[in-house]
């Protein structure tokens, strides 16, 4: 539904998709900045069919924090927070909006860089905007004043916290300022703490309607010691609805404590704390923190490293009246596990669904020569089908096969069906893994349109155990299981899971697939080890069970009494049919 082509920004470098920040079942489309020196990089979106209005979110960056000077005996300031915005807007279907997403200011310039603006563009006219937070000021003699905070404009949401300010305070050195919070949803970001006389540095600000923190002021210490450190980042802020506010990092107590990072608001990540390295790890300060200021030290030499701001953020969700709430977005989708046959009701007002289903992985066996495993569970998708409000859908979900025992064979994975009493009359089915045998193989499946085989299970000989096979992916296969004579599980394509390793024990069992598509799944690599889930399926590392959903059962050692159980199969259930489908990432 969203998978219009990404344009190459001012600095050559592309927007990402980022299906990583993605909550599981949300809905929407969301951007953010890969690497760039641009301060907003920009792509061309083009509106869906059928689409007359969106709701968005956006959240300018951070601004960056001012670098400390050498000649001057007190820190920098800290950058001010992103603004947040939200509103419905009215499309056309077909028509190209630009998306421009604010890129974090830099905290290596002497007065820190200006964190970007994010918006949606129709031609030149601003459709909604964000302003990115201003950058620390460079210090002077008398002091160093706090990055201003972005400004919503006249749209919903709230402005982004001012960056903490510092001075001089005679013979002590001073720890840096405080960045300042993302804005909220009904509210200000926190501002990031400023110093004072006091030895201790000051704390940052609480986040209001929905808001993320300041960061902490760093400690003013006394001559020879080094006990201040850099200031805290400010708090980010997530495009999902409104949420708590977050809390006014720490400030710097002499002796015993660096600044912390302001709290996120809305669901956002905290803000970096200031140590005295200021090593900020990825994904700090989401989205829209702003960064600290560094500490200066003449006496000693010491000079801190400021922080640069946090990126910005762009969220389109189709429908009026999205946000601020967050609790309305996910209901338009029913996840089915529960195994054997039942019925779902279609909700008033549905018309038309995209279905996904998967297949039960195959059980493994055992018997005197060596462990058999078993093949991953097939997935099919149907997008756009036809349906009626009220009327029942009959629907089967496929049990994992169960292991076998005393020489005898593992069982088939089931199939999953969905509209129709059976595989041959169903709108779309996934089969089955055959269980484990002499290696089982990969699922037969059927029904319509998208997706892929399940792996084969890895053959045995009379020494190792085969690994599962993976379950199939929603544009290729599982991987296969490791054989008697090879380590390594195949990888899986297509968000497939990935076959298990093979081993004298209890091999392997192949990955499972999710319920949204994504990443293919890694091969197990060592003895007995499962192989990867692809597309944000569960994952754990030793073990013959097959991984939910569809991974087959690797096989059990000869001396051991019975193999190991398949993973069961699921359906997914999406509307509206027409808009929402599979196996765009961006149609959750």
């Amino acid at each position: 539904m969203f998978g219009a082509g990404k344009t190459a920004g001012a600095s050559g470098s592309a927007l990402d998709g980022l299906p990583a920040l993605y909550a599981t079942g949300r809905q929407g489309v969301q951007y953010q900045i890969s690497t760039t020196t641009a301060q907003s990089d920009e792509l061309s979106w083009v509106v869906p069919s059928d689409v007359t209005q969106i709701s968005a979110v956006c959240i300018g960056a951070g601004g960056g924090g001012a670098t400390p000077n050498p000649l001057l005996d007190f820190g920098s300031a800290g950058g001010g927070g992103g603004a947040l915005t939200y509103a419905t807007i009215a499309v056309t279907p077909g028509e190209t909006l630009t998306i421009g997403v604010g890129v974090g200011g830099t905290g290596t310039t002497a007065t820190g860089g200006t964190g970007g603006d994010s918006y949606i563009k129709r031609g030149s006219t601003d459709l909604l905007r964000a302003g990115g937070g201003g950058g620390g000021q460079a210090p002077t003699g008398s002091g160093s004043v706090g990055g201003t905070g972005g400004s919503k404009g006249s749209y919903s949401g709230g402005n982004g916290g001012a960056g903490g300010s510092t001075s001089g305070t005679g013979s002590q050195r001073e720890g840096g300022g405080g960045g300042g919070g993302a804005g909220g949803y009904s509210g200000a970001g926190g501002a990031g703490g400023s110093s004072s006389a006091s030895i201790n540095g000051t704390n940052g600000s609480a986040g209001t309607g929905g808001g993320a923190g300041g960061g902490g002021n760093g400690a003013n210490s006394s001559l020879g010691n080094v006990d201040y450190g850099n200031g805290g980042q400010g708090g980010g802020v997530n495009p999902f609805g409104t949420g708590s506010n977050g809390s006014g990092g720490l400030g710097g107590l002499d002796g015993s404590r660096y600044p912390t990072g302001g709290g996120g608001g809305s669901g956002g990540t905290n803000g970096a704390d200031g140590d005295v390295q200021a090593t900020a790890a990825s994904g700090t300060g989401m989205f829209g923190g702003g960064g600290g200021g560094g500490y200066s030290d003449t006496f000693s030499g010491g000079l801190g490293t400021s922080k640069s701001g946090a990126s910005g953020c762009v969220r389109i969700v189709i429908g009026a009246n999205k946000f601020p709430s967050n609790a309305a977005e996910n209901t338009d989708q029913q996840i089915i596990t529960t195994t054997g046959a039942g019925t779902w009701t279609v909700p008033t007002g549905v018309t038309s669904v995209s279905v996904v289903c998967i297949g039960g992985g195959g059980g493994s066996a055992r018997n005197d020569t060596g462990a058999q495993s078993g093949g991953g569970g097939g997935l099919r998708y149907y997008n756009n089908l036809a349906v009626t409000p009220g009327a029942s859908i009959n629907y089967t979900v496929g049990l994992g096969g169960a292991a076998g025992s005393g020489g005898a064979d593992g069982s088939n994975g089931g199939a999953t069906w969905f509209n129709g009493t059976n595989t041959g009359n169903a709108s779309v089915y996934a089969g089955g893994g055959q269980g484990g045998t002499t290696g089982g193989t990969g699922s037969t499946v059927g029904g319509s349109i998208g997706g892929g085989n399940g792996g084969n299970g890895g053959t045995p000989n009379a020494t190792y155990a085969g690994g599962g096979g993976g379950a199939a992916g929603y544009s290729g296969n599982g991987g296969a299981g490791s054989g008697g004579g090879t380590d390594v599980g195949n990888n899986g394509s297509g968000g497939g899971g990935a076959g298990g390793s093979r081993s004298t024990g209890s091999s392997g069992g192949g990955g499972g697939v999710g319920f949204y598509p994504g990443i293919s799944g890694v091969g197990g690599t060592a003895s007995g080890n499962r192989g990867r889930s692809g597309s944000n399926a569960s994952f754990t590392t030793n073990g013959n069970a097959g991984e939910n959903y569809g991974g087959g059962a690797g096989g059990t050692d000869a001396s051991a009494g019975t193999g190991a159980n398949g993973a069961q199969g699921a359906i997914r259930i999406i509307w509206p049919g027409n808009l929402r489908t599979f196996p765009d990432m961006a149609g959750k």
